[in-house]
């Protein structure tokens, strides 16, 4: 049969379906004069064909004017000035079973004469299911080299690997700031509040996995877990004003786009982790990939913590996971709707997603993930009853030596200088611990840049792994800059500046972010030592290189001193105190991003 005469019984099937007379023959136009429909478009209008009476052809300016071709599941309409039928979707004209749209389903007839009306429920087989047939775990190396993300190379709210809000013990793809958690585009203070009067633009991030085979056999679900803080919520009518929102899509081959599940049509749950399941039984046998889109449409209301993806896996699908057995002490259930389809299949998972279970029979098999953490084995599982003092806490340092810059660096270091000989250096002119420090500056003499002119550098560290619970990077410094004469201007036009940045090891198309800045500070410490703690929770366990930028910004006042980082560190910051707990040295303040006064300063500066 050819592809023109199985179009034409498929249509003539479709006509007698809905318990309309069966039409004469149609005759299709032929292949030179028919209308080449974009995808979209054709799983829109569903078949294009002539008047189904065999009679003179219709003319039309108007849908209305093919009003007569009106019938159950087929309706008249007017794409080209000449009356046609167009099929509805999952149409149906009698209760009870219909066709469905492919193998791997079945389908009833809920709603007759109208398109959706044939709904389609998954056809699963009694034969062992939740095989797993494609699996991507989050992972610096995935993220680099499996995944595709829209981000702009040079933002800060992107798609990246973070621990913040793990998966089972593992780290999660977040949508949002790469350091705070929010995502907010406008600029932050150091607390990671969004400036008074600050705007932000609007967000849009795609992330599209690679090629996926989906094998035959059997219905194939994707299953991802996503934990959620967005505006949901209109700010009014509905239908006109946007919110935010994540959708996932299929993107085949051809470069056909479909959405397969929304959040503004199923809403999560906040703040939670929660399963999603998508139906992708319709393209067993072929290549598909999925797409995260997560999109704001605007800038308002964007200071929520953002969207946090932990895994995706694809598996092949049975009838014995439509129930849910008896929860286990470290094995649940959870009743999960299949979006694309009238069904629903257990979704397993720890108590608590976000941690690894320990299943457990008495104290002893307990082995607690942190030095600071007392646990116990209660209902077959193994909990943490308590955090133990700030006290016993190690702040495991991470950071290249040396630290106190006391000896040369080595030539994992990267310097960025520019021609004005200003640059960043070893300095025995001050130092908070020790006798260096690193400067930037004219070599040897005190001015930021030579008469008239202006400077800037950057120095890289070598590559450096964040730590994977509560990282900070510390450091005091030292600075006197035009700003450090009192008045009532705090570094205005961002000159004089001192920036921290990191740089992925394993994204090179992605542009160094700025994770903290003098502004901060005023621009300056008008020339006094203090300590500044940046948190990096939102790049635990990934590889980077930290950087310190200094710019002038212009010629204009660069005779002081210049800047002084010293004693560096990297580790894990301490927790606090928890309230009402036992604390062997009192309670404790928490710590202070840039606490008012650093290290003492006695007997500097040196000669």
């Amino acid at each position: 049969m050819t592809p023109r005469s199985a179009l034409v019984a498929l249509a003539s099937a479709l006509v007698a379906a809905c318990g309309a007379p069966s039409p004469a023959p149609l005759e299709l136009p032929s292949p030179d004069d028919a209308e080449v429909l974009e995808p979209a478009d054709a799983a829109d209008a569903g078949f294009e064909l002539p008047p189904a009476d065999g009679g003179p052809v219709s003319t039309c300016t108007r849908r209305d004017d093919c009003a007569h071709l009106d019938d159950c599941c087929y309706e008249g309409w007017c794409p080209n000035g000449v009356c046609q039928l167009r099929y509805k979707l999952d149409c149906c004209s009698v209760p009870g079973p219909c066709a469905s749209s492919t193998t791997h389903h079945t389908a009833t007839c809920e709603a007759t004469c109208q398109a959706g009306g044939c709904v389609p429920r998954l056809d699963l087989p009694d034969a062992p299911c939740d095989e797993t047939v494609h699996t991507l775990e989050p992972s610096a190396d995935t993220l680099a080299a499996s995944l595709i993300s829209d981000s702009l190379p040079n933002d800060a709210v992107t798609w990246h690997l973070t621990s913040r809000r793990g998966l089972e013990g593992r780290p999660s793809f977040h949508a949002g700031h790469v350091t705070c958690p929010t995502y907010f585009s406008g600029p932050l203070d150091a607390a990671c509040t969004p400036l008074p009067g600050a705007a932000a633009a609007p967000v849009s991030l795609g992330l599209t996995t690679p090629s996926i085979a989906l094998p035959t056999g059997g219905p194939l679900v994707a299953e991802l877990w996503v934990w959620a803080s967005f505006e949901v919520e209109p700010r009014g009518p509905a239908t006109h004003t946007p919110y935010d929102g994540l959708e996932v899509r299929a993107v085949l081959p051809s470069g056909y786009i479909e959405t397969l599940w929304s959040s503004r049509t199923h809403p999560l749950p906040r703040a939670q982790w929660t399963p999603v399941l998508v139906d992708l039984s319709r393209w067993v046998g072929q290549t598909v990939s999925l797409r995260l889109a997560f999109d704001t449409l605007d800038g308002v209301d964007n200071h929520h913590e953002g969207l946090y993806v932990g895994g995706l896996r694809v598996t092949r699908v049975c009838a014995g996971q439509r129930d849910c057995a008896a929860a286990q002490p470290c094995q649940v259930g959870v009743p999960t709707p299949v979006a694309g389809v009238d069904d629903a299949l257990c979704v397993l998972s720890a108590p608590d997603p976000q941690l690894v279970c320990q299943p457990c029979e008495k104290r002893a098999d307990c082995v607690p993930a942190d030095a600071c953490d007392a646990v116990a084995c209660v209902g077959g599982r193994c909990q943490v009853t308590r955090t133990l003092t700030p006290t016993c806490c190690t702040h495991d340092d991470v950071w290249p030596d040396p630290g106190g810059f006391e000896v040369p660096l080595d030539e994992a270091w990267t310097f960025e200088p520019d021609d004005s000989g200003a640059a960043w250096h070893l300095s025995a002119l001050r130092a908070v611990d020790g006798q260096m420090a690193l400067r930037f500056g004219l070599p040897d003499t005190p001015g930021l840049a030579p008469p008239g002119a202006s400077a800037q550098g950057t120095l890289w560290s070598p590559p450096v792994t964040v730590p994977s619970e509560l990282p900070a990077l510390r450091a005091s410094v030292w600075m006197e800059t035009e700003w450090s004469e009192p008045g009532p201007l705090t570094n205005p036009a961002g000159v004089d500046r001192l920036e921290v940045l990191v740089r992925w090891e394993v994204l090179d198309g992605l542009a160094p972010s700025v994770v903290w800045s003098s502004d901060l500070m005023g621009g300056t410490t008008a020339g006094q030592w203090r300590q500044v703690e940046i948190p990096l929770d939102g790049l635990a366990g990934q590889p980077v290189r930290v950087g310190l930028r200094f710019d002038t910004g212009d010629e204009h006042a660069n005779e002081g001193e210049g800047v002084y980082v010293d004693a560096v560190t990297l580790g894990r910051r301490c927790p606090e105190c928890p309230e009402g707990a036992p604390c062997s040295e009192g309670p404790r303040e928490p710590p202070d991003r840039i606490a008012p006064e650093g290290a003492p300063d006695p007997s500097r500066p040196r000669e």
